[in-house]
């Protein structure tokens, strides 16, 4: 050591020799201090040891108590992450050097801050680069600010693509061999972090796509529809579109090419209960890519679809020419006929005549010029399809009518000839204004007539034995015809003439009470003849008639009145024949091939008229055999034997003999005389298979032996419908038969019959829905709050046509709707009664009322009312307020 003194008085100091030890160990640090804090992490520093022992390494280990190592080494400061927000912690250091370790210096309680934002994250790498997506992985932050790190934010060229939470993300859909820069940006509960620092990747070059995903089919009976999701890769091109093929057996069957813009693709005109083969590609700029295939089966036959709209390609006067078109779905079988409904009534039937051929166009008359119609469409393939939506189309003005056809001549005499025509076909669209006028010309002659709506006339005062020449054209309210072909026409030279009865033979019943036998005079009308009548009968047919008839001059034509008495007995032979013999004392001469007729007396309404009792009948598909009643009505003489007739195929019927129902065999019905009822036998099979639409077959009958006839005016023919009770459905279609109680000028109140089918056992009819259009839009839909099948819709205009529809609805949902049926109001009529009045406001002097409208307008847009108050004093309604409008 040594002491310094002023330099001016410098004198040697004595001089002592100090000699250090071995190391030791360092003295204990001062207590660390934080010198950063957030939500997630703390920094720790601390300073060395005044006294290092001696060492020139002193190492430091940094705890967390009670004794928990964070940190080794000779940094003097340590960040420790992965805290949570607002927690604290105590720690100390401890120095070491190859002399010891110090001891623990005093301990630091560290806190963090509230949740703060986390550090971005880091280490973007990528593990798989594609031609159209790359995968890449990253670092989480090391500082979560305090808070789950839960969302990851990523950009791609500075645009957000997406968020992940984890530490992953595939970017798909991008271009091939083309470079991306990526940055991403961490988020916990509070705060995003910064976003990192920015990676460049590069796609792969371009390859073709992968197949489609998730290929699905849906089928019936004609189609096959297949839907699919986009390929896993496009190739790292813009897609093309998708290439569908259709195969049976290996043999092409329909290809068809979708655009991007659709991702399903439906096969029609397929063959029922077959295999077909989906097969599915996309393309892009590098080829075809991977194929997916999938097998799908048509299903059993159903009904064809409904046909798209029909649509009129002219019209002039009463005829239309409409355009149907065959269903994209004809049920797996070949259509053979399209049918043309106009308001719900079938008008036309089109044969399809190839499947080639998708248009077919049918001609119908019988319009009314300025009327709306609705045309509608369906298909039928031995199944009738549901019909089309409606083409509502109003006529135009009349136009002139077409030429008058079939002048033909009736009946000639000396003087005059009787002429008729038919109507033409097209009457121009107002069939109430037609007219004729007929012209008759001869070499002395030329002169017209004219009549109204008389298809035949008899031309007076003509000459004998002279030729005319006769034609007719036909006029209405819009202008006339053109002349029909001339008819040459001659009237006959003066004769006698001979006659003879005008047929041979006269068919009546045996009530008719009389029947007119005709007679006529050919080859001349010149003077009185007379002729006597000859009678006889077979089978006791009681009768009267005249012995004798005479024809005065000019008279071409007569008739034999023959009365016959009414008998309940039954003959099948009954007859009457009258001969007609010429008096010779008037020249009369009689025609020998009508010299004799036969009337026929029919008394088979004296053996009965048979039908069933119902037309239509509805059985569970458990009920087994099930009786189907058979009336007699009228008379009931003798024994009539009937036996069961299949009808099934001639209604269209849905269900299968053998399979669904059968009828007994050599089955037998008997009605002896004076019996009246009886029934026969058919047989419901069980098969226990859920059908639908619901299956249905038709009965009729045929005579075996005895009299009596089917009655083809009743129910000639039964329908049995199978429903399968165990599967609840929605009712079947409410019966088109929608009658109006009431119209007015602004309501309409309906009645209707309820479905045949509710659903099922114990499902119920809860309510109906009424739809109401005008000129094809939806104007009103009521819903009735019971199942009560009636309803009053009001709100409506008067003198006009509406369409209505009904739908039931129990609890598994709402029927098809009925046919569409038009229904016209009446005339603008007085309104109804108003709904309600409610007192709003009172006060001494004040009342404000809520008067709601009445369902029926009358059919006008303005309703005015008049308040009227009851006075206690005067006894009497008094007029308040008047012309009030809402």
């Amino acid at each position: 050591m040594s002491h310094c003194f002023n330099p001016s008085y410098i004198q040697e100091s004595n001089r002592i020799v100090v000699k250090t030890k071995l190391t030791t160990a360092p003295s204990t640090p001062a207590a660390p201090i934080v010198t950063k804090a957030t939500g997630g992490m703390v920094e720790i520093t601390w300073t060395p040891p005044l006294d290092s022992g001696g060492s020139t390494s002193v190492r430091y280990v940094l705890y967390a108590l009670p004794k928990l190592p964070l940190y080794n080494g000779t940094n003097v400061s340590f960040a420790i992450y992965g805290f949570r927000a607002l927690s604290n912690q105590s720690y100390y250091v401890v120095a070491f050097s190859e002399g010891g370790s110090s001891t623990p210096s005093p301990t630091t309680l560290a806190a963090t801050t509230d949740v703060s934002s986390p550090s971005a994250p880091t280490s973007i790498g990528v593990t798989k680069a594609m031609a159209d997506r790359l995968v890449f992985v990253w670092q989480s932050p090391i500082d979560t600010g305090g808070a789950t790190v839960s969302d990851y934010e990523i950009r791609r060229n500075e645009v957000s693509i997406g968020h992940s939470n984890t530490t992953s993300f595939e970017d798909s859909g991008l271009m091939a061999y083309t470079s991306y820069t990526y940055t991403i940006m961490a988020r916990n509960s509070r705060y995003p972090s910064a976003f990192s620092d920015p990676v460049t990747f590069r796609t792969a070059n371009a390859t073709a796509p992968s197949a489609p995903l998730n290929v699905r089919t849906a089928v019936t009976g004609g189609t096959v529809a297949a839907s699919w999701d986009p390929p896993y890769s496009n190739g790292g091109l813009a897609s093309l579109g998708t290439h569908c093929l259709l195969t049976r057996t290996g043999a092409l069957v329909q290809d068809k090419w979708i655009p991007t813009t659709s991702s399903t693709c439906v096969f029609t005109g397929l063959t029922q209960n077959t295999t077909y083969q989906v097969t599915l590609f996309a393309r892009n700029d590098v080829s075809n890519g991977t194929a997916a295939v999938v097998n799908a089966t048509t299903s059993k036959a159903t009904p064809p679809t409904s046909p798209s709209i029909p649509v009129v390609r002219s019209q002039v006067g009463a005829f239309v020419v409409v355009e149907m078109t065959l269903p994209l779905d004809a049920g797996g079988l070949s259509v053979s006929k399209l049918t043309l409904y106009r308001n719900s009534t079938i008008i036309g039937v089109v044969p399809v005549t190839s499947s080639n051929v998708s248009s077919y166009n049918i001609s119908a008359g019988g319009l009314l010029a300025r009327t709306r119609y609705v045309f509608q469409a369906s298909a039928f393939n031995g199944y009738e399809g549901p019909l089309s939506d409606g083409l509502v189309f109003t006529t135009a003005a009349p136009s002139t009518p077409s030429m008058v056809d079939s002048v033909r001549l009736v009946e000639a005499t000396a003087t005059s000839v009787a002429i008729n025509w038919t109507l033409p076909v097209n009457d121009g669209g107002s069939p109430d204004t037609l007219a004729f006028d007929i012209r008759i010309q001869s070499s002395q002659s030329n002169t017209t007539a004219s009549i109204v709506k008389n298809t035949s006339m008899v031309v007076l005062g003509l000459a004998p034995n002279t030729l005319y020449n006769i034609s007719v054209r036909c006029r209405n309210v819009a202008g006339a015809s053109t002349w029909s072909n001339v008819q040459q026409m001659q009237t006959l030279s003066l004769a006698k003439g001979t006659c003879g009865w005008g047929v041979s033979t006269v068919q009546t019943k045996i009530d008719a009470g009389s029947v007119s036998v005709p007679l006529v005079r050919r080859g001349g009308t010149s003077g009185a003849v007379r002729y006597t009548i000859r009678s006889t009968s077979t089978g006791n047919v009681v009768f009267t008639c005249p012995s004798s008839i005479t024809l005065q001059d000019l008279q071409t034509q007569a008739s034999v009145a023959v009365a016959i008495t009414a008998s309940t007995a039954y003959n099948p032979n009954a007859s009457i024949s009258l001969e007609l013999i010429a008096d010779t004392s008037t020249n009369a001469v009689v025609t020998s091939l009508f010299a004799n007729v036969t009337i026929f007396v029919d008394e088979e309404d004296n053996a009965g008229v048979f039908d069933f009792s119902m037309s239509t009948i509805t059985v569970r598909e458990d009920a087994g055999l099930v009786s189907i009643p058979i009336r007699r009505l009228r008379g009931a003489m003798s024994t009539v034997v009937w036996t069961p007739s299949d009808a099934t195929a001639s209604r269209n019927g849905t269900a299968r003999s053998g399979t669904e129902y059968q009828l007994l065999p050599n089955q037998r019905i008997s009605f002896a005389t004076n019996v009246t009822q009886a029934s026969l036998i058919v047989s419901i099979i069980n098969n226990q298979r859920p059908q639908f639409p619901l299956l249905f077959f038709c009965l009729t009958l045929v005579k075996v032996s005895g009299g009596g006839y089917l009655n083809r005016a009743g129910n000639d023919v039964l329908c049995a419908t199978i429903y399968n009770d165990w599967t609840p459905a929605i009712p079947s279609r409410v019966p088109n038969q929608l009658n109006v109680v009431k119209s007015t000028g602004g309501l309409l109140q309906l009645a209707w019959l309820p479905p045949p089918y509710t659903g099922g056992s114990g499902v119920f009819i809860t309510q109906y829905s009424v739809h109401v259009f005008s000129n094809g839009s939806l104007v009103k839909a009521v819903t009735t709050l019971t199942n009560a099948t009636a309803a009053s819709i009001g709100g409506l205009m008067a003198s006009t046509t509406y369409t209505l529809s009904i739908c039931a609805v129990n609890r598994i949902g709402t029927s098809i709707g009925m046919n569409f049926t038009a229904r016209t109001t009446s005339l603008p009529s007085l309104p109804g009664t108003v709904t309600s009045v409610q007192l709003s406001q009172v006060t001494g002097g004040f009342m404000l009322l809520v008067i709601s409208p009445p369902d029926d307008t009358g059919g006008v847009v303005d309703v005015n009312y008049t308040v009227f108050v009851y006075s206690r004093e005067r006894s009497q309604f008094e007029v308040k307020c008047c012309e009030v409008e809402f």
